[in-house]
């Protein structure tokens, strides 16, 4: 098992999803130049609460034929879903990311105020930082692999989907060390602070 933190994730933040994840549609919603006003400065002030870490381990994997997933350290994942999505890899990349508790107690703090348009926008910056830094870690691995003749599947699979039971958040938390930035897991399997995410993605040969 190969493991390796991020103790900043440099993304380009994709304000266009940002707003796609908000309900606009270039063409199709009215918004006037004063509402494109506030929320581009919501969305800078939320930018400038990130702090995007993440971590990331590679897995040796191997299918079997009742759809069990078995990997190093005798980590098994049961699921026909992730063992059909993954098809071909012959490792499992795990990663994790969290955009940090600064900007999710921001977003509490207003929605216990009634600043709701401030916290779905700081909402919406959040969720689309952390999406794109699993992107971000995936095409590291995708560069750095490269010479061993391997590529990084587009797919990302979650726990929570499908078949893949939330149970297996513990093991992946684990292996990823998230407690390293702070990061805690519940008794109900959920990442603390919110806005922290983990996926799968398979690994194949070319």
């Amino acid at each position: 098992m190969e493991q390796r933190f991020f103790d900043t994730v440099n993304i380009q933040l994709p304000v266009n999803k940002v707003y796609a994840r908000l309900g606009y549609a270039a063409g199709y919603t009215d918004i006037s130049s004063d509402q494109k006003q506030m929320v581009n400065d919501y969305v800078n002030k939320a930018r400038a609460l990130l702090k995007l870490q993440g971590s990331a381990c590679r897995m040796k994997a191997a299918f079997s034929a009742v759809g069990d997933i078995i990997m190093e350290e005798g980590v098994i994942f049961k699921s026909v879903a992730l063992r059909n999505n993954l098809k071909g890899a012959c490792e499992l990349l795990l990663v994790g990311v969290t955009a940090g508790s600064e900007i999710y107690d921001f977003i509490k703090r207003n929605s216990a105020n009634g600043d709701a348009t401030a916290a779905i926008i700081y909402d919406a910056v959040a969720s689309e930082a952390v999406d794109e830094g699993l992107g971000w870690i995936a095409d590291f691995y995708a560069n750095s692999i490269r010479c061993e003749g391997k590529i990084v599947m587009p797919i990302r699979f979650s726990c929570g989907y499908s078949d893949f039971h939330l149970s297996n958040q513990k093991v992946i938390y684990e292996k990823l060390q998230l407690a390293h930035f702070g990061v805690e897991l519940t008794t109900s399997y959920i990442l603390k602070p919110e806005k922290s995410v983990t996926a799968l993605i398979g690994i194949k040969n070319i």
